[in-house]
């Protein structure tokens, strides 16, 4: 977290230790990378490909678009979403927004119900740069 010192006057440069406040702010274990980096192994692409990119397979969510335009929404997920230590893996989330609903809506996929959502999950390694999963979900 940060630290914040306080003196009790503006002219006194000396800071007495029990005027420290500790302050707790959220951590983003990612923040110092760039979406750029993120890299895919052939197994893991075959993985999202295979189960998350339009399969077919009951009960699996599916994203709508080939794996270029995967890769670009898990671009956006890794720069724009929440990201959450889990483990040795980072875990991020985003859901895209809805700027014209309910007229109009992007959806990048369905989720495991088949419902359309427009919320990604990204899963890298503490690297913060080998992809493990990503897939749409509800949110």
């Amino acid at each position: 977290g940060f630290q914040f010192r306080c003196s009790e006057s503006a002219s006194d440069p000396v800071v007495a230790p029990n005027n420290v406040m500790n302050v707790s702010m959220p951590i983003r274990p990612c923040s110092a990378f760039g979406a750029g980096g993120l890299q895919y192994s052939q197994s893991v692409q075959d993985h999202i490909m295979g189960r998350h990119g339009d399969s077919g397979l009951p009960g699996v969510s599916q994203y709508f678009g080939n794996f270029s335009q995967i890769q670009n929404i898990n671009a956006i997920t890794f720069f724009f979403g929440s990201q959450v230590q889990q483990g040795n893996r980072v875990v991020f989330q985003y859901t895209f927004p809805q700027p014209l609903a309910p007229v109009a809506t992007m959806h990048i996929g369905t989720d495991a119900t088949g419902q359309h959502t427009s919320t990604n999950r990204l899963v890298t390694n503490s690297d913060c740069k080998t992809v493990v999963t990503s897939y749409p979900i509800g949110g």
